[in-house]
């Protein structure tokens, strides 16, 4: 679930995913431009969202990642499978002996 925040004088204009650029590498476009490849519509999460906020944004629109974004700046990324290894070290904590 790797995303690329591309940026344009330091505002978040569009991300990348793996997929994007594996797709381009492959056919053979490793000349293609960045913003024709990323995403420019981009879905962002708030610093201020909670764990279950960002949940139910990721499957609402489908997506494994998403940058978090305080006014215009990216401050970093939340993914499904952070979320979910969050989740899986909580549980294991819980029940140690």
């Amino acid at each position: 679930s790797g995303i690329v925040a591309v940026l344009s004088e330091g505002k978040l204009i569009g991300v990348a995913t793996d997929w994007d650029i594996t797709e381009a590498v492959s056919s053979n476009s490793c000349d293609v431009k960045l913003d024709r490849i990323m995403t420019k519509d981009v879905i962002t999460a708030s610093p201020d969202y909670t764990m279950l906020d960002i949940v139910r944004e990721l499957e609402q629109y489908q997506i494994s990642a998403m940058p978090v974004v305080k006014d215009g700046k990216v401050l970093g990324k939340v993914s499904s499978d952070l979320i979910t290894q969050r989740y899986v070290l909580s549980l294991l904590q819980d029940h140690r002996i």
